[in-house]
C-alpha cells in the first residue's frame, strides 16, 4: 500500500539505561529498490518523535522493519535492545498501527481492539486504556486537538515513547519533541524541536530543504 497522509505511530514502554527504539545501519532492499540505506538513529524515553519523509521515502518499510514484519539486508531494528520477535509476549510491550485496511468495517474500534485482546490473552479492561493513532486530529475541534495534544504529552510524560509518522507538518510541530527526516531511504536530519524556536526557519521550512535534495 503507498504511503498517503495516514498518521501511524509505533507506541512501545519506557526502558531502563537504553533507547526504546534503534535503527543501526538498517538496509533493505528489494530487488533493484533500495528502499531503506544505512538508516542509524535512536529514540530515548519519554519523549514524541516525529517521523518525516515524502511518500516513498522508507517509512512504512522503516516501521515494518522495527516490528518484525520484513527482515533487514543489513544492519538492525531493535525495541528495547532487541528485535521484535526476540521479546518476551512483544505484544504486551509494543503497540502499532501501521495500515488501515486490517479491520473489519463493521466493528466499532472498541470491538476491534477487543478482537485483538482476546487472541493476545489481554483481559478487556486493557481496551478502554489504549490510544489508537490514524490521522487522530482529523475533525476535531480546536478543543479537541488540544485535548489530544495534552493526551499524548501526558502519555509520554508517563515513561512511553511514541513515533509518529504523519505528512501533516503543522500538528507535527505542535505535538513533538524531536523529528527524524529520511529522503529516498537514508536519513536526512534528526532534529530537536527546540533547535528551530529562534524562528528562524520553521519545521516546514526544514522539510522542503531537505527532502528537495538527493542524498550523496
Amino acid at each position: 500500500m503507498p504511503e498517503a497522509s495516514n498518521q501511524r505511530a509505533t507506541v512501545v514502554r519506557r526502558p531502563l539505561g537504553q533507547p526504546v527504539l534503534s535503527a543501526r545501519n538498517l538496509t533493505k532492499r528489494y530487488g533493484e529498490v533500495l528502499a531503506v540505506e544505512a538508516l542509524t538513529f535512536a529514540l530515548g524515553p519519554g519523549t514524541i518523535t516525529g517521523f518525516l519523509g515524502p511518500n516513498g521515502a522508507g517509512k512504512t518499510t522503516t516501521l515494518r522493519l522495527l516490528l518484525g514484519l520484513a527482515q533487514p539486508t543489513a544492519g538492525e531494528a531493535l525495541i528495547l535492545g532487541r528485535r521484535y520477535q526476540d521479546l518476551e509476549n512483544p505484544i504486551h510491550r509494543v503497540g502499532a498501527v501501521l495500515e488501515s485496511g486490517d479491520f473489519d468495517p463493521g466493528r466499532s474500534g472498541r470491538n476491534h481492539l477487543r478482537v485483538l485482546a482476546l487472541a493476545a490473552g489481554i483481559p478487556f479492561d486493557r481496551v478502554e486504556e489504549l490510544l489508537v493513532l490514524d490521522e487522530p486530529a482529523n475533525g476535531l475541534d480546536p478543543a479537541g486537538v488540544h485535548w489530544l495534544r495534552g493526551f499524548l504529552r501526558q502519555f509520554a510524560e508517563s515513561g512511553r515513547t511514541v513515533l509518529v509518522s504523519s505528512h501533516v507538518l503543522a500538528e507535527v510541530a505542535q505535538t513533538v519533541d524531536a523529528v527524524v527526516i529520511i529522503n529516498c531511504g537514508r536519513l536526512a536530519a534528526t532534529v530537536e524541536l527546540d533547535d528551530l524556536d529562534d524562528g528562524a526557519r520553521s519545521l516546514e521550512d526544514l522539510y522542503l530543504e531537505l527532502t528537495a535534495r538527493q542524498p550523496a
